[in-house]
C-alpha cells in the first residue's frame, strides 16, 4: 500500500461504496477505525497470476466496548468519510469487555 490506510466494522451489507448498512465501529471502538501505517503492510508477493499482500501485524481495536455483530471490515483512505478502497466479508460477534483484534494477515488484498 502506498499510503496509510484505516479500518471499520460493519453490519449489514455495505454495498461498493462502503456506505451501506450499519457502520457499527464506535460500537466497538469509542475512538473509531484503526489506522493501518502504509509500511505495515507486508511485501507484495507474486505467484504468476496474482499479486498478494496482507497486514503483517495484528490490528488491535482493545477492548470492546459494546457487544455487535460484524458482518464486514472495510478499509479506507481516510480516519473518517473518505474512500472506500476494499470491502471483507467477516462475520464476527465481539463481546463487550473482551478484546478486538485482527490477527497478522487475515486483510489480504488481491489483484490480478
Amino acid at each position: 500500500m502506498a499510503a496509510a490506510s484505516y479500518v471499520s466494522f460493519n453490519n449489514g451489507d455495505p454495498g461498493r461504496t462502503g456506505t451501506g448498512g450499519t457502520d457499527v465501529t464506535t460500537a466497538i471502538r469509542a475512538a473509531g477505525r484503526v489506522l493501518i501505517a502504509a509500511n505495515a503492510w507486508a511485501a507484495i508477493s507474486n505467484d504468476g497470476t496474482k499479486r498478494r499482500t496482507s497486514n503483517s501485524g495484528a490490528l488491535s481495536f482493545g477492548n470492546a466496548v459494546n457487544a455487535q455483530a460484524v458482518t464486514h471490515t472495510i478499509l479506507w483512505d481516510a480516519a473518517s468519510g473518505g474512500n472506500c478502497l476494499h470491502i471483507f466479508d467477516s462475520p464476527y460477534n465481539s463481546t463487550a469487555g473482551a478484546p478486538v483484534t485482527i490477527a497478522i494477515g487475515a486483510l489480504v488484498l488481491e489483484s490480478p
